[in-house]
């Protein structure tokens, strides 16, 4: 038996570039490795049973801290009379930039909310983020950070849209608004 969740959401499901991560048995996963190359570009054996799993959710932690990092950024940016996409532009080619930053701000600037996952997905995942580590003893400040601001975004209504949804939260907070007629 093995454990391959996935990352890359419906449009790597779509294009057939998911990452596959899977946990278990080397020899299981060597007889499986051409089913999980057929629907993935990326396939990964992580260790024992349960470490896909780890990987996933720490994968998807980062994926979730970057979101919120970057949609305070954005909203910090504009009240300080910065033209989001000048800050879209900067950041893209210096240090601040990475994969996610590439995916939500064009969509926070489109002002795109349809969802890829949602702010109830993004806030689920992050309870079992949560808890496992709580399991292990082990602190994740940031993750129980973002986690609130999910939440938060969940009390404003914000559920059913895609996490980079989450910079309504920091916009109604800083009475400002990102993309759309800037």
């Amino acid at each position: 038996m093995l454990d391959a969740p996935v990352s890359g959401g419906t449009h790597g499901a779509a294009a057939g570039t998911l990452s596959v991560i899977a946990g278990g048995p080397a020899e299981t996963f060597a007889a499986s490795e051409d089913l999980f190359r057929a629907m993935g570009k990326n396939v990964f054996h992580v260790g024992d049973l349960g470490h896909g799993l780890a990987m996933k959710l720490i994968n998807n932690m980062l994926g979730q801290i970057a979101t919120v990092a970057i949609a305070e950024a954005l909203v910090f940016g504009k009240k300080a009379g910065l033209d989001p996409r000048k800050i879209f532009e900067v950041v893209s080619v210096s240090t601040g930039n990475s994969v996610q930053f590439q995916n939500r701000v064009p969509r926070m600037l489109a002002r795109n909310f349809v969802p890829g996952g949602t702010i109830d997905i993004s806030y689920k995942d992050q309870e079992l983020e949560t808890g496992y580590a709580k399991a292990l003893g082990v602190p994740l400040l940031m993750a129980n950070l973002s986690q609130q601001v999910y939440q938060m975004g969940r009390a404003q209504g914000l559920n059913k849209e895609d996490g980079s949804a989450i910079i309504k939260v920091f916009e109604r907070m800083a009475g400002v608004t990102i993309g759309g007629d800037d």
